[in-house]
């Protein structure tokens, strides 16, 4: 079957020592084997399950949603849409439906079916800690969970 993507797009962040969100240890490598020693390679890997580029399943934050293992593949690539919203992603600002919808700058019918790439303008996380001002938002990010 062939594909309706004409184009794909890898928007993952490299992985790298020091990379990682301020509020969870930042990722790292420690080498056991090595070739020269043991004619082979291998690592082990420290890192949040939020480090660098990542998707939440929705159990994350839904009680009865579905496990990452369970999320078909086909969910994850397709046509996408980059939503820019810069100019409202102050700290603890939770941005409206009607304010997603205008940074589409394309009538919502067009938005059906597409996947969304949030463009908040601080990286938060695949950034190096300490660095920027996300270190500073990080308990007070923008984002689109309902006040409670």
């Amino acid at each position: 079957m062939r594909s309706r993507v004409s184009r794909i797009i890898d928007l993952t962040i490299t992985l790298a020592p020091g990379i990682g969100h301020p509020m969870f240890r930042p990722f790292h490598v420690a080498p056991f084997h090595v070739h020269e020693i043991h004619r082979r390679s291998n690592a082990d890997l420290y890192m949040a399950i939020h480090t660098a580029t990542h998707i939440d399943a929705p159990y994350h934050f839904v009680v009865d949603g579905i496990p990452i293992d369970q999320v078909p593949l086909e969910r994850l690539v397709g046509e996408g849409i980059m939503l820019r919203v810069e100019a409202l992603a102050e700290p603890r600002h939770r941005l409206t439906v009607a304010e997603i919808q205008t940074a589409a700058k394309v009538p919502q019918a067009q938005l059906r079916g597409k996947i969304a790439v949030v463009s908040r303008g601080r990286p938060l996380a695949g950034h190096r800690r300490g660095e920027g001002r996300g270190a500073r938002l990080c308990h007070r990010r923008p984002g689109t969970r309902p006040r409670r």
